[in-house]
């Protein structure tokens, strides 16, 4: 991974929303936005803004199935994510 990758990799963890959606992505799997919108109690467009920069990080994938465009975690993210919860 190149330094560019890592940073925007970190940037992506240093936000408390954006780690909550990967810890729930962890133990649901597939979220579709209105899910993590509803599980933050944030707004659409900010639950939007937040899986956009995940996935920009690669973090997480997107995928469509039917009319939903559902959110997973990427296979390394599942590690990092369960590294970084465990930091005490």
């Amino acid at each position: 991974m190149k330094s560019k990758a890592k940073v925007k990799l970190l940037k992506a963890l240093g936000n408390e929303r954006r780690l909550l959606i990967l810890e729930r992505l962890l133990v649901h799997s597939d979220l579709c936005v209105a899910d993590v919108a509803d599980g933050l109690g944030i707004s659409y467009p900010a639950a939007v803004k937040h899986l956009q920069c995940l996935e920009r990080a690669r973090c997480i994938d997107r995928k469509r199935s039917g009319q939903y465009v559902l959110a997973s975690l990427d296979e390394t993210a599942v590690l990092l994510t369960r590294a970084v919860l465990a930091i005490d």
